[in-house]
């Protein structure tokens, strides 16, 4: 499909400082969600980081509807609640536009949407991530997935000037050189090593996509998740479908288990109970046309096809020729069911148009 305008945005000391402050006060009064359904309890370290994604909601929309010149605000959830029965609201409550609250449910004993009123749930995944996942249970009229690249130690903006101060630095490698007589030359000790900063290289969030609820539904693929007997021991272990990895040029000879002619369009290789994540295929020219190919082998892990035409996956632009899909399988350990799609497709369905345009009909019916 055509390139969309990048939304994106750099992710400051303060939004995290903001975030961390927030999931102290959830964990100091919110037990439900220590634990999560597992017997594994978490301490405040694990806790932090399993809730900071939360930091990317408003900001995106801040950078979105600012990119779109929309004047309106989203009212987003960071209550804390007594019981994890009652977190049943979507990620975004409301609009808020010139100072008038737009409500899109309200709580009673639980969250009531309101008719016409769209639920929205924001999820983010790393960069390196290849997949992007939804529970199954956790509906919603629009799915907006962000991507990040933040640096795995990005925690560390949380520290004060007084835990980056050089006597700790000094001291240590102080202590370090004390120790050079115990250990030979070519031993695995590291003798240089960089002082910590308190900076970010990588902080930089971007949309992927705003789907529909139902194109969600419709290009995602349902992995169960394990099931347990009343003992919780598993029974059955959670599906592990494989995902699209990588795609190159390939002699052009015949494999095993050739399937003939087929639309790369429409290709599906679900067999033997097994499920597979695709790429987006599309002719060079993005039109409806199909997309034949020769599918002159297929594996578990591998698909060999000769197509006579240049084509697109995901976007970008490959030559006609002979060609080898590689995919691994993605090592779920869930006990919940969840829609699971290929993180670099779902740019392709992506429909932000659709959540602006309701946005905006929201806003001039309630003037």
């Amino acid at each position: 499909m055509p390139n969309k305008d990048l939304v994106e945005f750099d992710v400051t000391e303060d939004m995290i400082l903001k975030g961390a402050y927030w999931i102290l006060m959830k964990f100091n009064a919110d037990k439900f969600h220590r634990a999560m359904g597992s017997a594994k309890r978490d301490k405040f370290g694990g806790y932090l980081e399993r809730w900071m994604n939360k930091i990317f909601e408003k900001p995106f929309f801040d950078n979105f509807f600012s990119q779109y010149d929309k004047k309106y605000k989203i009212i987003y959830d960071d209550l804390i609640y007594q019981d994890i029965k009652l977190k049943t609201a979507p990620d975004v409550l409301g609009l808020n536009f010139d100072n008038k609250l737009i409500q899109f449910g309200k709580y009673t004993n639980e969250w009531t949407q309101f008719e016409n009123m769209p639920s929205i749930e924001i999820k983010s995944f790393r960069k390196d991530q290849n997949v992007v996942t939804t529970k199954a249970s956790q509906t919603a009229d629009y799915y907006v997935f962000l991507q990040h690249d933040l640096d795995d130690d990005y925690l560390k903006t949380l520290f004060s000037n007084k835990f980056y101060d050089e006597k700790n630095y000094n001291e240590i490698l102080d202590n370090w050189k004390t120790l050079i007589p115990l250990f030979e030359e070519n031993s695995n000790i590291f003798t240089k090593i960089q002082k910590p900063e308190n900076s970010l290289i990588n902080s930089k969030v971007e949309l992927l996509s705003i789907m529909t609820g139902d194109d969600w539904k419709k290009y995602s693929k349902l992995t169960k998740g394990s099931v347990k007997n009343s003992s919780g021991t598993i029974q059955k272990q959670p599906e592990k479908p494989f995902y699209f990895q990588e795609i190159k040029e390939h002699p052009p000879k015949y494999k095993r288990n050739p399937l003939g002619q087929k639309d790369l369009k429409k290709i599906n290789l679900d067999f033997e109970d097994k499920k597979y994540l695709m790429p987006v295929f599309e002719n060079e020219n993005y039109s409806d046309d199909k997309l034949m190919a020769n599918i002159t082998g297929s594996s578990n892990s591998t698909l060999y096809f000769s197509i006579e035409k240049n084509f697109r996956l995901n976007g970008e632009r490959f030559n006609k020729g002979d060609y080898k899909m590689s995919f691994t399988n993605f090592d779920r350990t869930a006990n919940f069911d969840e829609y699971c799609c290929l993180k670099n497709s779902v740019y392709s369905y992506d429909n932000r148009e659709k959540i602006l345009e309701h946005f905006d009909q929201i806003v001039e019916a309630s003037k």
